[in-house]
């Protein structure tokens, strides 16, 4: 059965997106596992996707959800073609950051062992193991 993929979030979009987290960034990037921080962080993702729904930039309705995925998306993509832009070798030369990633570089800058950069390093560890045959515990230690 076909999957009923969303509308695209324009860059305008993307843009309020990345304006309205960093208005929550606090409350979002706070520490700690509780269950009353965590309800803290689910109203904020709510709040901003009812701004982003209310604003008059038209489209799609998105649940608090499909705005945190997208979010995390914005990031994970900014992480990689950074990446990219500071990398040489032959071919085109990559793409430059849309405003909505670098905003998002930019509000978490800084930050440790986020969980944006542990989800590329494990991208990587599967190129690791295929390429050169690191084992995980080699890998792990590299990352550390």
């Amino acid at each position: 059965m076909p999957q009923n993929h969303g509308q695209i979030f324009s860059d305008a979009k993307q843009n309020l997106l990345m304006e309205l987290y960093d208005d929550s960034r606090d409350i979002i990037t706070k520490k700690g596992n509780t269950a009353q921080i965590n309800k803290a962080r689910e109203a904020a993702w709510k709040t901003i996707a009812d701004r982003l729904n209310a604003s008059n930039l038209g489209g799609q309705k998105r649940t608090w959800q499909q705005v945190k995925i997208k979010y995390k998306n914005i990031l994970t993509n900014a992480t990689k073609r950074k990446a990219q832009l500071g990398a040489t070798g032959r071919g085109p030369p990559p793409e430059e950051l849309t405003q909505a990633e670098s905003l998002a570089l930019s509000y978490n800058k800084g930050q440790n062992h986020n969980t944006y950069q542990m989800h590329f390093l494990l991208s990587l560890q599967s190129g690791w193991k295929a390429r050169f045959g690191f084992t995980n515990y080699f890998i792990s230690a590299l990352c550390m």
